[in-house]
């Protein structure tokens, strides 16, 4: 399950880095899809806000409103009740292109080419502006203002006031200085989003040294590539990493980033000879560069989540992740991984304090929404569990794994026609295709429907002939037809350290009482 920055992926027992299986695959996959069009340049972010102030300068500056919202398009800046909304430029431009043409469908294609132009850009881009504005204003009360439209596009929904206002913005210069400043280079772009996004450092304590903003660059720049998520986002930010350590080897932030990353990039490469390199370079770092930095939250955390990811360390990630917390209560990324923690321990509701405190540090930090999704499900609280899932499936990182969660939460509802229609819209490929069968045949035989679930299990054994993938769902599917050897022999396969947490899965509650179950659980 993992996730990521992540959650963490859940825990290894073993340090021998090439034979480990990673439990963060159980639960989490993500896509790597790139806009094909011109390769970006240095100036590409420049010239996409040059080209929108050409555009206010000749046409007159239009002011929306909608609820207690104001946006302005000669400044970009939102504000709610007269206060300004920390948006980076990009995700103030998705918003104007769908508020412009609030109550159509706007089309992916449409909102690439207003906010980037011909430039060359990852889907996960325009997946995690439109997931910013969503949790932005579901954290303000203002929930489904942005529908999406599988395979057609996005829609606002609000009741948008259109007026044109009197006289230029007082914050237009400064806004326009910031697409300037953001425009110079392809990196400050990325920096400033960074900032105004709140990840990375805690933007409480800005830099005055000329002689650190370079790597304090580089630092934010990384941040904006780890949160692409995707391997090349996070190859890209070990190398921004670095050159952070390398400008500011005083500042643990570099070493802490690359630890990091290293580490997420060793959940995606498992089994690899890169997989086994990025592990024992993560690891090298956590033990012989960051501990030197013990007054450090972002090293201890960094610490803690490889010890929790790459060493399988509950006792000293927990240590680590706790002091971070202590030093600095206000890094969202200690309380998210200590979070996860707890919850691979099975403690789940002081799990969900540590999560829930990071969703209010930062809401757009990725995946926190799905790992409340799961500590909800496990306590049965399915409400909850779907509310959240379906925040998941707005997050670039666990969009996938988040229709499955929200699929088993709507089965335990007894919602079937929603929960079938949950899995529909899983990245193609035979991992998600064993899972959605797998969804299928357990829902179809909880609904009573022995036919239909006979048949996808089919699909799931012709599957995994070739591809031994999903066993926790495979299983599922075995389970959904009363065939329980074959149940236990696929939940054999999941690691000693997922089994804690996935023992707790309500759809198990069939074989609970079997004399097979706590020799797996245990065994």
């Amino acid at each position: 399950m993992p996730m990521l920055p992540l959650p963490p992926p859940p825990p290894h027992a073993s340090r021998s880095k090439a034979t480990v299986t990673r439990p963060r695959s159980v639960f989490i996959r993500r896509s790597c899809q790139v806009r094909r069009g011109k390769v970006s340049n240095d100036s590409s972010s420049m010239s996409q806000f040059q080209r929108f102030d050409a555009r206010t300068e000749h046409e007159s500056v239009k002011e929306f409103a909608f609820g207690e919202y104001r946006l302005r398009t000669d400044d970009l800046v939102l504000r709610c009740r007269g206060l300004a909304v920390a948006l980076a430029p990009k995700v103030a431009l998705t918003l104007v292109a769908l508020i412009e043409r609030a109550g159509e469908v706007v089309s992916k294609e449409d909102l690439f080419q207003t906010v980037w132009g011909d430039s060359a850009v990852e889907e996960s881009n325009l997946s995690q502006n439109i997931y910013t504005l969503r949790r932005h204003f579901e954290a303000n009360g203002y929930a489904s203002l942005i529908e999406t439209l599988p395979r057609r596009g996005y829609r606002f929904t609000g009741d948008v006031r259109q007026s044109t206002p009197s006289g230029r913005s007082e914050h237009a210069g400064d806004s326009r200085a910031r697409s300037i400043l953001a425009g110079a280079a392809a990196v400050a772009a990325c920096g400033i989003a960074l900032i105004l996004t709140g990840a990375g450092r805690d933007s409480r304590s800005p830099t005055t040294d000329p002689h650190t903003f370079p790597a304090d660059q580089a630092y934010d720049t990384a941040w904006f590539y780890y949160r692409q998520g995707t391997p090349n986002g996070f190859r890209t930010a070990v190398r921004y990493f670095e050159r952070a350590a390398v400008l500011n080897p005083s500042s643990p932030v570099g070493e802490a980033g690359e630890a990091i990353s290293n580490a997420q990039l060793s959940d995606l490469d498992a089994g690899s000879p890169s997989g086994v390199s990025e592990a024992e370079r993560a690891d090298w770092l956590t033990h012989h560069a960051l501990p030197k930095f013990s007054a450090s939250a972002e090293a201890l955390a960094a610490k803690g989540f490889v010890e929790y990811d790459i060493d399988g360390d509950f006792v000293a990630a927990a240590r680590d992740l706790q002091r971070a917390e202590s030093i600095d209560p206000h890094y969202a990324p200690a309380y998210l991984w200590y979070g996860s923690v707890l919850l691979w321990q099975g403690k789940v509701a002081p799990a969900r304090v540590q999560l829930l405190r990071a969703t209010r540090l930062d809401s757009t930090f990725p995946s926190t929404d799905y790992y409340l999704a799961w500590s909800y499900y496990f306590s049965r609280d399915f409400a909850n569990a779907i509310a959240y899932a379906r925040l998941a499936i707005s997050d670039p990182w666990t969009s996938d794994d988040g229709r499955l969660l929200l699929a088993a939460a709507d089965e335990e509802t007894g919602r079937f026609k929603p929960a079938i229609a949950a899995v529909a819209d899983l990245t193609p490929g035979p991992t998600d295709d064993i899972a959605a069968s797998a969804t299928r045949a357990h829902v179809y035989a909880t609904m009573g429907d022995r036919i239909d679930a006979a048949r996808e299990l089919q699909t799931v054994e012709r599957l995994t002939l070739r591809y031994r993938e999903r066993p926790l769902l495979t299983a599922m599917a075995y389970l959904a037809n009363g065939r329980f050897d074959e149940t236990f022999a696929w939940l054999s396969r999941l690691s000693r350290y997922n089994r804690t947490i996935l023992a707790m899965d309500p759809r198990l509650d069939r074989v609970r009482h079997d004399p097979r179950f706590a020799r797996w659980l245990h065994g």
